[in-house]
């Protein structure tokens, strides 16, 4: 029997996106409190999921959905993550109201061995800075697996 392999395209709209990071923090981390932060168009300090886990303590999580189109203009899984991206972004969640012990970047981007080592990087600085804090990012290959 041959096997079958599907792959997921990333939602058309962001706020499916974020609805589906939400889903995966109250999954993945046991957050039963697991919510959207604020509404489009009021600041969010750089989180747009946030809630408590009983392990982890406080998450954040900033969305971003990147994808390029193919022929048709449907969105698949690209758009780049920078090392410049990816600390504007965390620098923002800085002054998100309560302090995170775990920051995630869920992208639709693919996963990269350059950007996890600038999320390496980023938690280096962190943890020189006396930070109690840790980043992480989700790429669409987590989002779907």
């Amino acid at each position: 029997m041959s096997t079958i392999s599907q792959f997921f395209q990333p939602p058309l709209y962001w706020q499916q996106f974020e609805e589906l990071a939400a889903g995966m923090l109250r999954e993945v981390y046991d957050v039963a409190n697991a919510q959207q932060y604020g509404r489009p168009g009021q600041a969010q300090d750089g989180v747009d999921v946030y809630g408590k886990s009983p392990r982890y303590g406080r998450i954040g999580i900033q969305c971003k959905r990147l994808a390029d189109l193919d022929e048709r203009g449907n969105p698949f899984p690209g758009g780049p993550v920078t090392r410049k991206f990816l600390r504007a972004a965390a620098t923002e969640s800085l002054a998100f109201s309560q302090s995170l012990s775990l920051w995630i970047l869920a992208t639709t981007a693919r996963r990269d061995t350059q950007v996890q080592g600038f999320v390496d990087e980023l938690n280096k600085d962190w943890e020189r800075e006396g930070r109690n804090r840790t980043a992480l990012v989700w790429s669409w290959d987590e989002c779907i697996s």
